[in-house]
């Protein structure tokens, strides 16, 4: 588990964008436009994560549960910890 395909952690970016082709998107863990926890600083500096994927065309596949012609927060932008706040799904 890990990191990829435009997820963000611990007080960072992270950034997928995809203009053209067909792609197969395959992760596991936070992945694919998700932000996962920021506890590693949350408690001195209240600063979250940002996850972006952006894919303009396709047909695509995602092993996280996407599909094109999404647009979806991934994220929990009311969480109180600071986990999981601003992870953002667009596709074509």
């Amino acid at each position: 588990d890990g990191l990829s395909q435009g997820a963000a952690a611990q007080q960072a970016i992270g950034m997928l964008i995809d203009l053209a082709g067909r792609d197969d998107y395959r992760a596991a863990g936070a992945s694919q436009g998700a932000a996962d926890s920021n506890a590693y600083h949350w408690d001195t500096s209240r600063c979250t994560s940002l996850g972006v994927l952006r894919d303009t065309e396709g047909p695509n596949r995602f092993s996280a549960g996407g599909a094109d012609g999404e647009q979806r927060l991934t994220g929990k932008p009311d969480a109180k910890d600071g986990v999981n706040q601003w992870g953002v799904f667009i596709t074509r």
